[in-house]
């Protein structure tokens, strides 16, 4: 099945150490955190390393290219396929909280619920 990622780094690292990962996908958006915590390379730094990827502004529309011009033209299933969020902490943290907010793993003491 296909296999797509979003992903976004901060300057803190060499974007070099995501090579080994990066032919794994079908398609490879670079977005940006909002995190203040620490800079981040910006998506077009990151598209200028790596031809060939595609670039979002914000998660939402990383998330929205991948709908729109892999997921739902090639299916009929949104299942069909697998995104991977990584990169830095700070922005799979802020995705995380989209889909499993903090109040909900306090009140279960599980990130799992």
């Amino acid at each position: 099945s296909p296999k797509y990622a979003i992903f976004s780094m901060a300057k803190n690292h060499d974007p070099e150490s995501f090579r080994g990962l990066y032919d794994l996908f079908d398609a490879v958006i670079f977005t940006q955190s909002k995190s203040q915590e620490t800079q981040f390379y910006t998506p077009q730094e990151l598209q200028e390393i790596f031809p060939g990827s595609l670039v979002a502004p914000d998660f939402d529309t990383a998330l929205s290219i991948l709908n729109t011009q892999y997921l739902i033209p090639h299916t009929s299933e949104l299942s069909k396929g697998t995104i991977l969020v990584t990169g830095s902490f700070y922005f799979c943290g802020e995705v995380r909280e989209r889909f499993y907010p903090k109040a909900e793993i306090i009140k279960h003491r599980s990130e799992f619920f």
